[in-house]
């Protein structure tokens, strides 16, 4: 895929299955889901839970600790520790990978620490989490806020083999669409392409 590619309407389990043959096309491990004024969860979760029902060993890491929420529904049954909870405290030597219900999935939930958002992504060992989670899974699937809203997966971004945009329909622009494009690749980024989605909520 190239930058300027539309991956297309996020509305069904067949596009996400479609967006799913995509990231495998592109021969890649780690996935950055990021939107622009929205949430990715939207997309994120289904990303990963199908790359897990199509037998790939599949991590999801919730990196968006602007909206914080737990994953019932995969298996999450505390929201602590969490991600931020590891990167921002050395005492904690485990990754706090949980099991999901789903076969093959796998949970690190954003976590619960009360240190500035903006500054948890830009610890470095941020860097040795996802290079040791992208060794134990065949798909690792990250989340962040959105760009309008913070920083956050411009920090990530160089850790990550691609990023997907969401975009969401009477709200992204396409010169906002290029802005962000425009900035995750100065951030060190591979942006893959953009998907739309009807069902991601405006921040």
């Amino acid at each position: 895929m190239h930058a300027s590619d539309l991956v297309g309407l996020i509305e069904s389990t067949e596009a996400i299955r479609s967006l799913r043959v995509h990231v495998e096309a592109a021969k890649l491990t780690s996935v950055l889901v990021v939107g622009i004024e929205t949430g990715a969860r939207v997309v994120g979760l289904p990303l990963a839970e199908a790359s897990a029902r199509a037998g790939l060993r599949s991590i999801l890491i919730d990196a968006d600790f602007r909206s914080i929420k737990a994953h019932a529904p995969i298996g999450e049954t505390a929201i602590r520790p969490g991600l931020a909870d590891w990167l921002t405290d050395d005492t904690i030597t485990d990754v706090p990978l949980q099991i999901a219900t789903i076969p093959n999935l796998s949970l690190v939930g954003p976590g619960s620490s009360h240190a500035d958002p903006g500054d948890v992504l830009g610890r470095p060992r941020l860097a040795h989490l996802v290079t040791h989670l992208a060794i134990h899974a065949d798909r690792l699937v990250a989340v962040t806020a959105p760009l309008a809203t913070s920083a956050d997966a411009l920090q990530m971004a160089r850790f990550v083999d691609g990023i997907v945009l969401v975009v969401t329909p009477g709200h992204s622009t396409r010169v906002a669409a290029i802005q962000a494009r425009d900035a995750l690749q100065a951030a060190g980024g591979r942006v893959l392409g953009v998907v739309l989605s009807e069902f991601a909520s405006v921040v």
